[in-house]
């Protein structure tokens, strides 16, 4: 009699009669993709709203508002120079900006004690030294962690009358969404700037005086 060759069982239980179970990783994979995808498309978009938020911050766009001062000092171009970037010696005579901790060098982080009013609580904002020009001109820009939400630059530029007067233009340029988004008084705050401003301009006039 001949015996019938048993036919294959096919069973879902792993392992169950000898044979391999396998099992459908389409749906995992799909819903892996989709995540992946969706995560990269996330990183790609942060990326570009912060370099945008940069590029906004930065000079390479016209600022939102610009706070001028203007001021005749009593003293040649050179002298008035050589007080006006003397950051050591500020202690001495300005009452806007008392302290600054760091080296007057291009690219260099300096440390600024800023007292915005006459009896206001002093703050410590961050700044890097943008360009100097001698005996003309010397900015610097705020540091921030997100520039293009609040960007400030902050320049002195010296014009030669003759050889006993200088003009100084001395003025801060505000870039960033913060700035142009956000609903404040600025005319108040232009004013309250300027006069911080005009506080040093006054004691730097004083400062290159003649004394008797």
């Amino acid at each position: 009699m001949l015996s019938r060759t048993p036919e294959p069982h096919l069973s879902n239980k792993p392992g169950e009669g000898g044979e391999r179970s396998t099992t459908d990783s389409t749906a995992f994979d799909a819903r892996l993709t989709f995540h992946s995808s969706r995560l990269l498309r996330l990183a790609i978009g942060l990326a570009l709203v912060y370099a945008l938020l940069v590029f906004i911050g930065s000079t390479n766009v016209p600022p939102v508002a610009v706070v001028t001062t203007t001021a005749t000092l009593p003293a040649g171009i050179a002298e008035s120079w050589a007080v006006l970037t003397d950051f050591q010696d500020y202690p001495e005579w300005n009452p806007y900006l008392p302290d600054i901790d760091g080296e007057f060098a291009v690219g260099e982080t300096i440390t600024l004690t800023l007292v915005a009013d006459k009896d206001a609580t002093p703050i410590r904002p961050r700044a890097r030294i943008e360009a100097i020009s001698p005996q003309r001109e010397f900015s610097w820009q705020g540091l921030l962690p997100v520039p293009g939400l609040f960007a400030t630059r902050h320049v002195f530029a010296l014009e030669p009358i003759d050889e006993g007067q200088t003009r100084l233009h001395h003025y801060e340029e505000f870039r960033g969404l913060a700035v142009a988004l956000l609903p404040y008084d600025r005319e108040f705050q232009t004013l309250r700037i300027a006069r911080s401003f005009e506080r040093m301009n006054d004691a730097l006039i004083d400062r290159l005086s003649p004394r008797p």
